[in-house]
C-alpha cells in the first residue's frame, strides 16, 4: 500500500478523472452523461467524491449522495444522519488488494466525523461477490428492492440496505 492515498475529491480532481474516464470510453455516449451528472451533483452541494490514488492516478472512488432530491427513492435512501453510497469503483488490476477497503473505511471515517449514523446503498442480486462484501461490512438492514434505469436505457433489479455507524 506505500503510496497509496485516500482523500476527499475537489471539483479540479473530478472533473480531470471523469474527463480521462470519458477519453478511454470515447464510444460509450453513458459515460459522458454519467460524467455530467457527477459533477452537476458535486457542484449543488448533493453528493461527497472519494479517490483513492496509487502514485496520482486514481484507482479506487466511491461517493456519498447527501441530498435527496438528486436520487430516485432518495427520500427513502438518504436523510439527515443517512447518506447514500454510489460510483464504488475499482480499477481491475487493482482489484482484490484491499485499496478499496482502505477507501471505504476513509470515506466511513469521514462521514462518520460529519455527523452520519447510517448509510446505505443499493446492490444487483446478481452481484453476490460485492452483496457478500456489503454484508461482511454490516449493510444488513433490508431497505427495499426497485428497479433502476442505467443511461443506456438498461433496467435492473436493486436491492437496497442501510447499516448503522
Amino acid at each position: 500500500m506505500d503510496n497509496y492515498v485516500c482523500k476527499i475529491a475537489t471539483l479540479d480532481d473530478i472533473t480531470k478523472k471523469w474527463d480521462n474516464d470519458v477519453k478511454e470510453n470515447i464510444n460509450d455516449e453513458s459515460v459522458k452523461i454519467w460524467r455530467d451528472k457527477f459533477i452537476n451533483s458535486f457542484k449543488l452541494g448533493n453528493r461527497i467524491c472519494y479517490y483513492g490514488y496509487l502514485n496520482d492516478e486514481v484507482i479506487t472512488e466511491a461517493s456519498v449522495i447527501i441530498n435527496k432530491d438528486d436520487i430516485p427513492n432518495g427520500s427513502i435512501l438518504i436523510d439527515d444522519d443517512m447518506g447514500y453510497l454510489v460510483a464504488f469503483k475499482t480499477k481491475e488490476k487493482y482489484q482484490g488488494l484491499g485499496y478499496f477497503s482502505n477507501l471505504y473505511h476513509f470515506m466511513e471515517n469521514d462521514l462518520r466525523k460529519r455527523g452520519y449514523k447510517r448509510l446505505s446503498l443499493g446492490v444487483e442480486p446478481k452481484e453476490t461477490r460485492n452483496r457478500n462484501i456489503y454484508f461482511k461490512w454490516g449493510y444488513t438492514n433490508f431497505i427495499m428492492q426497485d428497479i433502476e434505469g442505467y443511461p443506456n436505457g438498461e433496467e435492473v433489479i436493486v436491492d437496497f440496505y442501510y447499516k448503522n455507524l
